[in-house]
Order: C-alpha cells, then structure tokens, then sequence
C-alpha cells in the first residue's frame, strides 16, 4: 500500500499497488488512471495556487501542495511523458469539503475543486467521478491494476 500525505503525490506502474489518502477535509485528491499505459497517479492537493515566492521553499519538499502546481505536472507526464491519449484517462476528483464554520471566509474545499476543475478544462480533459463538498471527511484509495476507487466518508470534527 502507498501512502499519499499532504501535498504529496505518488505515479506508479505497478499493478499490485493501492494508493490511500487520508482525511480529506478541504484538500481534494486528484486521481488518474490511464487504460492504455495502466499508470495511476494520486495527489493530495491542500491549496489552490502557489501565489508567492516564500511558497517555493513549500514546494521543492511537498510537491503536490497547490493545485496550480501540481495539476500541469502530472497531466503533462500523462499526455508528453507516458503519450496517453486524453479520452484513456480516467479522472476522479475527490474531497474539497466546506467548512463546518458558520462562516466560512476562505472557502479552500470549493477553491480547490474549482481550480482542479478548470485546469483539467483546460487540458481537454473531462471529469469521470466527483465526490466533492459537504461537510464530510473522506479517505479514498484506488487500485492501481484497473483503477477502481473506494471512498470512506465521516462526519468532519470541527
């Protein structure tokens, strides 16, 4: 089994994997899955951009912090690296919850869904499985022989 941490990012080829993130509250997990190369990435995403340069330090050791970072990175390995074709890729994004605040100013879940959500716009790429917003916790894994995902909800604590 791998473990995926906060803003962390894992790409394997090896068919006997699991893949596991672990609480999703705000972060969302972005999964892909191509049916030709049989690769399967998983990212725990935390923010939606890296807007500033102290980030850069953030960056270099949790690669998959910021959504704007991370997404070019893996849809690039997929489409130049691994040359998969965008319509063999199957794409679940998962997490993303809102805040169990009353007011919640800052609204991470539903900024990282939405800048997940557009970046893969941008690539021609199309969505297969959302699970996002809610005041629910997720853990989710997926099995890297035929990228099937499984999703454990719970209630949120704060």
């Amino acid at each position: 089994m791998l473990n995926v941490g906060i803003g962390e990012y894992i790409i394997t080829d090896n068919q006997d994997e699991i893949i596991i993130t672990h609480a999703l509250g705000s972060c969302v997990a972005l999964i892909i899955y191509c049916k030709s190369s049989k690769y399967t990435a998983m990212a725990h995403i935390v923010l939606p951009e890296n807007s500033s340069i102290r980030n850069q330090a953030l960056y270099k050791m949790k690669p998959g912090y910021f959504a704007s970072d991370i997404v070019p990175k893996i849809i690039g390995y997929y489409l130049e690296g691994l040359k998969c074709n965008r319509h063999q890729l199957e794409v679940s994004v998962i997490g993303g919850a809102d805040s169990r605040l009353l007011e919640d100013v800052f609204m991470v879940g539903k900024k990282n869904v939405a800048i997940v959500s557009q970046l893969l716009k941008a690539y021609g790429i199309k969505i297969n499985h959302a699970d996002t917003g809610g005041n629910i916790s997720r853990t989710v894994s997926v099995n890297s022989s035929n990228g099937h995902i499984h999703i454990k909800r719970q209630n949120m604590i704060l």
